[in-house]
Formats: structure tokens, sequence, C-alpha cells
């Protein structure tokens, strides 16, 4: 992936209906060819999205997604009660927020040795 046009001091903000969302990037992800961030706002929610090669474009993927959502949602599926998809979703964009999370790390992460 090529350098990003922007880094952990970067806020975000946008219109989330009749809410303003700020937030900062956590990590990113290069998906089918896509540039991903991850993004935390202040109330622990995770967001998904796709950032436009100038740095300063972007479209909201996916979220607000909290873990307890994500939990709650896969209980539910294991309990046997049908969701029509949404816990696949919530958890499919923490696990990109956990991935991204994990590779910003490791690139910030001195070498060993």
């Amino acid at each position: 992936m090529s350098a990003l046009p922007y880094n952990g001091d970067t806020v975000f903000a946008w219109m989330s209906g009749s809410e303003e969302v700020s937030a900062r990037p956590i990590g990113a992800i290069e998906v089918m060819g896509h540039s991903r961030v991850v993004l935390l706002d202040a109330f622990d929610r995770h967001w998904v999205a796709e950032v436009g090669a100038n740095g300063q474009t972007f479209e909201i993927c996916s979220g607000p997604v909290t873990g307890a959502q994500a939990l709650h949602a896969a209980e539910l599926v294991v309990a046997g009660i049908r969701d029509h998809g949404s816990a696949t979703t919530l958890v499919n964009t923490l696990a990109i927020g956990l991935v991204a999370r994990i590779y910003a790390e490791q690139e910030a992460a001195p070498c060993p040795g």
C-alpha cells in the first residue's frame, strides 16, 4: 500500500443523521484495491471509511459499531436467533478494525534484534 495522506493525528468529521461525528484513524488496510481506514470516535465506536487519494474525500462504509453490539449480535446467532446478516456486518467491521490496528502497531514497532 502506498503512503497514506493522513496520520494518527488527523481528525475526520462528518454528519451521521443529525449527529456530528469526529474520529481519529486507528489503522488502515487495503481491501480489494481500495484504502480503508478504521476510525474510532470518543464513544469507542468503530467506523470504516474509504478514503480518497487526496485524504480529503471519504465515504463511511460501515459503523458505528461497538464491541458490545458485535458481541450481543454474535450471542443471538449462537442462540439460534436469525438476524438476517447484521451480526456478520458488525463482526466484520470489528475484524477489519482489529486487523488494521495490528498492522499499524507492527509497522510502528521497532525491529527486534
